[in-house]
């Protein structure tokens, strides 16, 4: 079916781990991203207290994430795509600022 598909399976707890990282910091809109995503489908059961948990985890990660990114070496956060804590905190934010895009099916 093609897409992209980054996802881990470990065998001995057998458990799968995504790892859709390439696309976590685009700043672009995330309008085509679900239209060929392996989990595109399963985006349709989240249902409002699924958003509600996850929504409320990662709330926690944005208020934490001023002291995690001062903690970096410095190398890491001067990289060619310019990102800036003050970005990666406006994308890391859609789940709250642009709900309709993020977390209804297309």
């Amino acid at each position: 079916m093609g897409g992209n598909v980054n996802l881990l399976w470990t065998h001995r707890d057998r458990r799968l781990h995504v790892i859709d990282q390439n696309l976590a910091f685009d700043e672009s809109s995330m309008g085509g991203f679900w239209e060929t995503h392996v989990f595109r489908e399963s985006r349709r059961e989240w249902t409002a207290t699924f958003r509600d948990e996850i929504s409320g985890s990662m709330s926690a990660v944005l208020e934490d994430l001023p002291q995690w990114w001062r903690e970096l070496p410095e190398a890491w956060t001067e990289v060619e795509t310019g990102l800036t804590l003050a970005g990666l905190q406006k994308l890391l934010s859609r789940f709250r600022d642009d709900p309709a895009t993020f977390w209804e099916p297309s």
